[in-house]
C-alpha cells in the first residue's frame, strides 16, 4: 500500500489511465501518511521517546495477512530494533546518519503528500487538463508521477561513507549475533545479487521492511476461518483513511482499488521459563527493547472444541461466554467487576497445576511438534501435491544437497514425521492442546505486553493481540 514510493521491483510501474490519476494519487497520500507514522514510530522505539506501556509498540510492526510465517517476521522485528538500537548506543556519529536519512524522507513524504493532494483536486474538482499539469493526457506511470510530485529515488544506503570505516566495521561485527550477518556472500561483504538479502544497515530493505510492516499490520483484522484464528488485509479500512485524508480534495464516484493486487532438525533452543504475571510485565520499565513473544492456548480437549469456545465469543459480542476463562479469578491481575477493576488473591489449584506442567515441559519438543503439524503454506500448492509429502520430500532434499546424511544424523523427514505424531501426547496438537497450543508469536516490549494482555482479558478476548494505534493514524 506504499509500493509505488518504496516499490520492491518494476512490475507496479504500469501505465495508469487518466481516469486513473485521482485514486492513484489519493493513494501516493495515504502511502505517504503511513510511512511516516512508521518511519517515526520506527525511531521513537529506537531512541524511546514517548514510549508508555499503552502506546503502539513493535506489535505495530505485525503484518500478519495470509501467510504462516509470523515466527519468522517476530525475528526479523526483533533483528531490525536490536540492531538499530546498538547503533543508538554505540556510535551516534553513524546513528546521526540514520536520523539524517529519517528527516529527509519524512519531509519528502510529506512534500509529496501535500503535493499529491494539491493535483488530485486539481484534477477531479477543478478539471485541469492533465496536460497543464505535465501529465500524459492518455497514460501515465507511477514512477513518472511521482517524480513530477518532487519524490526522488529513495537512497539505496545510508551515507555511512561519511563515518570512519572502522567505526562501521566495528558496529557491524558486534551489531550482529544478528541474523543479518548471515546473509553476506561468503566470498566477501557484497550480498547475494540473485536472490533477496536480508541486511538491515542498507536504508531501502530498512525502508520497504518497516513501511510495509507497519502498514499491512495496521489494516490487518483477526477472524475465525476454516477452524482457526486468522490475519486478513481489510481494503475497506485503507477506503475509509483515504477518504479521511481526500476529504475536500477530490471527486469520487464509485470506491477504486488502486492495489495491484547441531542437527538437521533440532537445534538446541534452551528455553528458560519462569513464571510472572501481567503486573511484573507492565512493571517493565524498558519500553525500547523488543523481545520475542509467544502466545497460545491450553484447553482440555481438542482443536475443534476450543473453535466452538471461540464462535461462541465471537457470537456473545464483547460478553464473556460461559467458562471461556475458567482461572481468570485465580491470576492476581484485576479484572473488570461491575464496571470497576477488583484485586483476587484466591489460587485455583487446577490451574496451578497446569502452570506447573507448563513449566516442567519440553519446549522444543512442543515447539517442533506444534511446527509439525502446523500448515507450512497459507494456500494450495501449485501442484497439487500433499502439502505433508512435499515438505517430507523438501526435508531429505535439503540433507542430502548438505550431505548431512552421510554423516549418520537422522532423515530430517523422519524427525519432522516423529514431531508430528507425538503433538497430541505433548498437549499441543489439534487432537489435545491440554498443555500449549502456539497461536502467534510477534515481538514486543515487556511493559507494553503486560498492558496488551490486560487490555484483552478485560475485554474477554479470545483473538491474537493486536497494535493499538491512535486516533490520527486510523
Amino acid at each position: 500500500m506504499a509500493h509505488f514510493l518504496f516499490s520492491a521491483n518494476a512490475s507496479v510501474d504500469k501505465g495508469k489511465r487518466k481516469d486513473d490519476y485521482p485514486p492513484l494519487l489519493a493513494d501516493i497520500v495515504r502511502g505517504a501518511t503511513d510511512s511516516i507514522h512508521a518511519l517515526n514510530l520506527f525511531r521513537e522505539l529506537v531512541v524511546g521517546h514517548g514510549n508508555a506501556p499503552n502506546t503502539p509498540g513493535f506489535l505495530a510492526f505485525d503484518a500478519h495477512v495470509g501467510e504462516t510465517g509470523c515466527h519468522l517476521r517476530a525475528g526479523m522485528v526483533n533483528d531490525i530494533f536490536s540492531t538499530y538500537r546498538h547503533l543508538c548506543q554505540s556510535d551516534p556519529i553513524a546513528w546521526k546518519a540514520v536520523e539524517i536519512w529519517l528527516d529527509e524522507t519524512i519531509e519528502n513524504l510529506a512534500r509529496v503528500a501535500t503535493q499529491a493532494r494539491s493535483t488530485c483536486a486539481s484534477l477531479s474538482k477543478d478539471k485541469v487538463k492533465p496536460t497543464q499539469l505535465g501529465l500524459n493526457p492518455k497514460q501515465e506511470t507511477p514512477r513518472k508521477i511521482l517524480l513530477l510530485l518532487g519524490w526522488p529515488q529513495p537512497e539505496q544506503s545510508f551515507r555511512f561513507s561519511s563515518v570512519d570505516a572502522k567505526r562501521v566495521d566495528a558496529f557491524e561485527s558486534s551489531a550482529s549475533g544478528s541474523s543479518s550477518s548471515s546473509l553476506q556472500d561468503e566470498k566477501g561483504r557484497g550480498p547475494y545479487h540473485d536472490r533477496a538479502v536480508w541486511d538491515v544497515l542498507d536504508s531501502a530493505m530498512l525502508a520497504r521492511f518497516v513501511i510495509y510492516a507497519y502498514i499491512l499490520s495496521k489494516y490487518k483484522a483477526f477472524s475465525f476461518y476454516n477452524g482457526s484464528p486468522n490475519g486478513s488485509l481489510q481494503p475497506q479500512a485503507a477506503d475509509d483513511f483515504t477518504h479521511k485524508l481526500m476529504e475536500g480534495s477530490w471527486k469520487r464516484q464509485e470506491p477504486a482499488a488502486s492495489e495491484e493486487h547441531q542437527s538437521a532438525l533440532c537445534p538446541s533452543l534452551r528455553w528458560c521459563l519462569k513464571q510472572t504475571s501481567i503486573d511484573q510485565l507492565m512493571a517493565e520499565g524498558n519500553p525500547t527493547t523488543p523481545h520475542m513473544v509467544v502466545t497460545g492456548n491450553s484447553l482440555r480437549g481438542s482443536h475443534e472444541q476450543y473453535t466452538e469456545l471461540v464462535k461462541t465469543s465471537l457470537r456473545a459480542a464483547g460478553a464473556r461466554p460461559a467458562n471461556s476463562l475458567p482461572h481468570a479469578d485465580g491470576i492476581g491481575s484485576p479484572l473488570k467487576t461491575g464496571g470497576k477493576k477488583e484485586k483476587t488473591s484466591c489460587l485455583c489449584a487446577e490451574n496451578e497445576a497446569h502452570v506447573a506442567e507448563f513449566l516442567r515441559a519440553d519446549h522444543d519438543r512442543i515447539a517442533l511438534a506444534f511446527f509439525a503439524v502446523h500448515c507450512a503454506y497459507s494456500f494450495p500448492l501449485t501442484s497439487g501435491e500433499d502439502e505433508v509429502s512435499f515438505v517430507e520430500n523438501a526435508m531429505d532434499a535439503w540433507a542430502g544437497a548438505k550431505e548431512q546424511m552421510r554423516m549418520g544424523v537422522e532423515s530430517p523427514a523422519a524427525m519432522w514425521s516423529a514431531s508430528r505424531e507425538e503433538a497430541d501426547s505433548l498437549g499441543t496438537g489439534a487432537g489435545s492442546m491440554h498443555l500449549f497450543r502456539w497461536q502467534h508469536a510477534f515481538a514486543e516490549s515487556r511493559g507494553r505486553l503486560g498492558w496488551l494482555l490486560q487490555r484483552s482479558l478485560e475485554e474477554a478476548a479470545l483473538m491474537p493481540l493486536k497494535a493499538v494505534l491512535s486516533e490520527d493514524e486510523t
